[in-house]
């Protein structure tokens, strides 16, 4: 059963930190540091994060990072009323983890789209979670089509 200090849970916390920083303009964040140590040092810091699984970290933001492009283009196809720029950018780094997990399927779908309504309302606005569920289930009807 996981818990809130399951560390998979707080891998995936760590990346949305570590997402959100690469998609926010340099000027709006304070996430910005140095080096990419000093800025997870400071994401661990801010969010309270004493163990996560680094592994599951590494892979979620070298995914996201190598094809971001893609994602997004991927959840602006399974956004029916909003564009990518007109997106919150928090709610836009929870989806690119998650469309980048859900794409690898190396997790049940349902844990990835669970871990990501749960981030959504730790970190995102009030109608954040339903919207994100919406994108999710779209981009899981579009894999599974495309498998067929």
């Amino acid at each position: 059963m996981k818990t809130a200090r399951d560390p998979r849970h707080q891998a995936r916390r760590l990346a949305a930190g570590r997402i959100y920083s690469k998609i926010c303009p340099k000027d709006s964040s304070n996430l910005y540091s140095s080096s990419e140590e000093d800025l997870i040092s400071t994401l661990k810091e801010t969010l309270e994060i004493e163990n996560y699984d680094q592994y599951l970290f590494e892979s979620i933001t070298g995914s996201v990072f190598a094809s971001m492009e893609n994602l997004k283009a991927q959840i602006n196809r399974n956004s029916r009323d909003w564009s990518i720029d007109k997106m919150y950018k928090m709610d836009l780094a929870v989806l690119l983890m998650a469309v980048s997990e859900l794409n690898r399927a190396q997790t049940p779908q349902k844990v990835i789209i669970d871990e990501a309504v749960e981030l959504a309302k730790e970190f995102c606005e009030q109608d954040s979670p339903k919207f994100i569920n919406g994108i999710l289930a779209g981009v899981t009807k579009e894999n599974e089509s495309a498998k067929s």
